[in-house]
């Protein structure tokens, strides 16, 4: 059986909702609350980006999810590097060689 994904709100969203619909709301509250799950909104798209290019296969898929997140949260072009950072690959300790003269 599958769960339906619940997600986390600030406590000051949740009681201004709370006296939004309980009061009547007023208009400053009603912005106040639609900023609020704006932002919100935000947060979980750019997390659905991330994971998305962090569990896609190494490649142009991924790089290209890479730049799709990062231009969804405002990162300047000027400020990216073209590729992913790696770790380096370790150094293959030296050959010995035998002079046999």
């Amino acid at each position: 059986m599958n769960r339906p994904k619940s997600i986390q709100i600030d406590f000051d969203l949740f009681l201004d909702l709370v006296e939004y619909f309980f009061n009547d709301g007023d208009e400053y509250l009603a912005n106040d609350i639609q900023k609020a799950l704006e932002s919100k909104i935000d947060r979980i798209v750019a997390h659905q980006k991330f994971s998305q290019y962090k569990r896609a296969p190494q490649g142009e898929e991924r790089e290209r999810l890479r730049q799709e997140y990062l231009d969804h949260i405002g990162m300047f072009k000027s400020y990216r590097t073209d590729t992913e950072w790696h770790e380096p690959e370790p150094e293959e300790p030296p050959t010995e060689t035998t002079n046999n003269d």
